[in-house]
């Protein structure tokens, strides 16, 4: 069974409730992921050093993805 299009023949064929609290919850899915990822780290400016105190901590399990990084937010 395809999840995505399972979970958008839901959101296409039913209603749009004008509640949350009334929506039927989402179906649960298995999703396969590539071993490898690709990641983006995003920070605000003023957190940027932080996040690269957190990506060098991190740096050898990072190492095995994609990293992608914004210059400035």
């Amino acid at each position: 069974m395809n999840c995505k299009k399972t979970v958008y023949k839901e959101i296409l064929t039913k209603k749009i409730r004008k509640s949350p609290r009334k929506a039927s919850p989402m179906p649960n899915c298995i999703i396969e992921m590539e071993k490898d990822k690709k990641i983006a780290l995003v920070a605000h400016d003023n957190k940027k050093k932080d996040l690269l105190e957190w990506a060098k901590f991190n740096r050898d399990l990072l190492a095995h993805h994609d990293v992608y990084a914004t210059g400035t937010t």
